[in-house]
């Protein structure tokens, strides 16, 4: 992460936008995992008038294999990050497919957002889950051979995979569950984020 030399205003001015901003409602559904999401869309317009009350503002562009999002304050003051990923295709719709996703996933991180179903109301009144599930898939632990350390990655995001009952019989079948979730290649670079991003969402299926 880079960031201006100050950055008290933009602090001050994030946590006004922060506390009055409404979570995002998960206004998308993948029919595949049969689970919502919220749209960028949707999250783009639900923060907008907020960032504009506050002098924030926030620019993402393509950066390398990349994307970089920066968060402005009117002050000049500013902060930026990139994020990366391996497209599951190296074609444009699947560099698009991953940023998007990274635009999505970015944008909620810098700005501190949460998402809420659309349900009407009725999850108030259902058994509550442990949000704890998800971290009964444990990281691998470290170890000084970087193969021990890559197969246990690796064994980590199949017993994701199947935790969340997604189809993974096949090598071809484990990268298109992983890429339909994260927007996220099934490859060795990218195993401790796809491990991340697998539990983050067995944890919010089981919230």
């Amino acid at each position: 992460m880079q960031q201006s030399p100050e950055i008290k205003n933009l602090a001050d001015a994030l946590g006004k936008f922060q506390k009055e901003v409404e979570n995002v409602v998960k206004d998308a559904t993948n029919p595949f995992f049969k689970s919502k999401y919220a749209s960028l869309e949707n999250v783009i317009e639900t923060v907008r008038p907020h960032l504009a009350k506050h002098g924030l503002s926030f620019s993402q562009f393509p950066d390398g294999m990349g994307l970089t999002t920066i968060l402005m304050h009117s002050s000049g003051e500013w902060l930026q990050a990139t994020a990366s990923m391996t497209p599951k295709d190296a074609t444009p719709q699947g560099h698009g497919s991953a940023i998007t996703y990274l635009r999505r996933y970015a944008l909620s991180a810098v700005l501190g957002l949460a998402t809420e179903e659309d349900d009407d109301g009725n999850a108030a009144s259902a058994p509550v889950a442990s949000k704890t599930a998800a971290r009964t898939v444990a990281k691998p632990v470290g170890d000084k051979d970087p193969a021990k350390v890559k197969l246990a990655a690796k064994d980590r995001i199949m017993a994701l995979l199947k935790s969340l009952e997604l189809p993974c019989k096949t090598k071809k079948q484990c990268e298109d569950s992983v890429f339909d979730l994260t927007g996220m290649a099934l490859s060795e670079e990218n195993y401790e984020d796809i491990g991340e991003a697998l539990a983050e969402r067995l944890e919010a299926n089981n919230a």
